[in-house]
């Protein structure tokens, strides 16, 4: 009789006093096992498709005249802020000494004034007025400047030169 009952208690089915019941099993999945081989793997794939750019620009001149370098061509990759153009700069040269030599007058006129000034040996107007024409020439100092930094045309994003529609010596207008 003692047989009986350790044979009900440690069956397959029995409980194993944990209070987890045993997990059905799962079924094994087949496999097809082959021997390592050297040989090479190839894929082709054939399609049309149209390709539209992330970002396009078109390339203006802020100032005009004739074009002495072209630094890139059609296919190019360029970095945004790259030199594309260079137009001619021997007026915007000039231009920029001329306003440079007109600020330095008018300073050392407005550095006189401001003395005789303080002595009260000229007007408030007069003081005033080349204090204004100083500040004029600044402007314009500044503006020569700009005009000849604007004699390189650069490229206004990072890409590639999709076409390219001027030549050397040919003239641009702003």
């Amino acid at each position: 009789m003692s047989l009986g009952l350790l044979g009900a208690c440690g069956g397959p089915n029995a409980d194993n006093g944990d209070g987890s019941e045993d997990e059905p099993e799962e079924p094994s999945i087949p496999v097809e096992v082959a021997a390592a081989e050297l040989g090479s793997i190839s894929a082709a794939w054939r399609g049309s498709a149209t390709l539209e750019a992330e970002a396009e620009s078109a390339v203006v001149a802020r100032v005009g005249g004739i074009v002495e370098t072209l630094y890139v061509e059609e296919g190019d990759h360029v970095d945004a802020g790259a030199p594309l153009v260079q137009l001619d700069t021997d007026q915007r040269a000039l231009e920029l000494r001329q306003s440079k030599a007109e600020l330095e007058r008018l300073r050392a006129d407005h550095d006189r004034n401001k003395a005789i000034f303080r002595e009260n040996l000229i007007s408030r107007e007069l003081f005033d007025r080349t204090r204004f024409e100083l500040e004029s020439a600044q402007a314009s100092h500044d503006m020569a400047k700009l005009a000849l930094e604007y004699s390189t045309i650069r490229s206004p994003i990072q890409g590639t030169v999709s076409e390219r529609l001027i030549k050397v010596g040919n003239l641009v207008a702003a």
